[in-house]
């Protein structure tokens, strides 16, 4: 059996003994409890990420009965391979609790209009736009490993607002409405993993109209099942093929998505090609470095610490004509930041190779550098891109101290 990402990002993170210990943090049920009213936006990503970070029931805590949230979330545990995990009520015993759109004693996030909100409600009644909702829900789901893994009450009580139209904090109710039928154009997305499709994720929630072109050379594996939205369980362990697989999950509704299962290098025809935008999602140096070259209006890069050093941390950048390029942020020569921690010492030789050879990877990470990515594509349609070129944030950490850089 393959060692499991999320497990290792625990263990790498609470610097836990073994990788059973870090599991056993997972093995325990979560309960949602959702407001009257609340969005289906703020809804779904909540039951895919609590598919996938816990191993036990997901509740769900319903102030009424609402037919059209509890469609969605079976949809969701369905898709994922997990129906049978999800209840109506309330848990019997002590879970890990996330209210939405709810404040409840405990983490609970919410969004309206373009603000995502942390341990707030909402005063204002705007539809949450869908980066915003996933942004919130990844957040909130980052507090409660952070609590889980040790960090005080100054973390996992922390209260704020951010923005995914002006991607900076926001400062008091933002009433700008922004219309739901967008056509963000021809994008290219490279690589199909966690963050690729968790992008694929938000932008087919959004209902956002899209020319979606998916690259990736890679087959699914069975430690992707719990960090890749969209794909289910069986997906991975039939190790099909991730542009292919991805591309037919997307391709309804207003998105078009078509797949190539290719690796791109330097001079590949992909680079050729004119997009609108082009989405890295790539989980090496080596790729990003070659990207500047493409024929493409926005170059956007995303990424999520990979070892003991940086886990938690998520990077959002923007390349676009007069700005940095991507290339700098990973110059040739440089080594990738690796982990000090030893390794498991419940494991024969055998595993610990394998060990060192999986990333870190958290599905709530993916989903909030996702809709960093997601929300600058529509950026691009609205006319008013923020000035915002670097951001950097620990979803473990105090989320609102992150650090960014501006066009001069």
């Amino acid at each position: 059996m393959s060692v499991s990402r999320l497990d290792k990002f625990v263990r790498e993170r609470a610097k836990t003994a073994s990788l059973a210990e870090a599991h056993s943090a997972r093995e325990r049920a979560i309960e949602l409890t959702i407001a009257s009213g609340a969005s289906s936006h703020l809804v779904r990503p909540a039951v895919a990420l609590a598919c996938r970070c816990f191993t036990g029931t997901v509740y769900l805590v319903l102030d009424h009965t609402e037919s059209e949230l509890i469609s969605v979330a079976v949809d969701e545990a369905r898709a994922y391979g997990a129906e049978r995990r999800l209840q109506i009520g309330r848990s019997p015993d002590a879970v890990v609790r996330l209210g939405i759109g709810s404040a409840i004693d405990g983490i609970f996030v919410d969004a309206a209009g373009p603000v995502a909100s942390v341990n707030k409600v909402a005063t204002s009644k705007a539809a949450p736009w869908p980066p915003a909702a996933a942004f919130a829900i990844a957040c909130g789901f980052g507090k409660l490993f952070a609590k889980m893994l040790g960090a005080g009450p100054d973390v996992s009580g922390e209260q704020w607002d951010f923005s995914l139209l002006t991607l900076s904090p926001a400062s008091g109710v933002d009433e700008r409405t922004i219309a739901a039928e967008l056509d963000i154009g021809r994008v290219t997305l490279i690589g199909a993993g966690a963050i690729g499709s968790a992008f694929a994720f938000v932008v087919k929630m959004s209902g956002w109209r899209c020319r979606l072109g998916i690259v990736d050379p890679q087959p699914y594996e069975e430690p992707n099942h719990e960090t890749t939205l969209l794909i289910s369980k069986n997906d991975a362990l039939s190790h099909l093929p991730k542009a292919k697989t991805l591309a037919a999950l997307v391709s309804v509704g207003a998105v078009a998505a078509d797949s190539l299962e290719e690796y791109v290098g330097p001079g590949h025809a992909v680079l050729q090609r004119e997009h609108d935008v082009l989405v890295c999602a790539v989980d090496n140096p080596e790729t990003r470095r070659i990207l500047d070259d493409a024929c493409c209006g926005v170059l956007l890069n995303g990424a999520v610490g990979g070892s003991g050093l940086d886990a938690g941390l998520l990077l959002w950048t923007r390349h676009a004509e007069g700005d940095p390029e991507l290339a700098s942020l990973y110059p040739s020569g440089t080594d990738e930041p690796t982990s000090n921690t030893p390794l498991p010492t419940d494991v024969d030789e055998c595993s610990r190779v394998l060990y060192e050879g999986v990333a870190l990877a958290a599905p709530f990470m993916a989903l909030a550098t996702a809709s960093l990515l997601a929300a600058a594509c529509a950026h691009r349609v609205l006319g008013a891109p923020p000035v915002q070129l670097y951001l950097q944030f620990d979803l473990l950490e105090l989320q609102s101290k992150y650090s960014e850089r501006r066009r001069a």
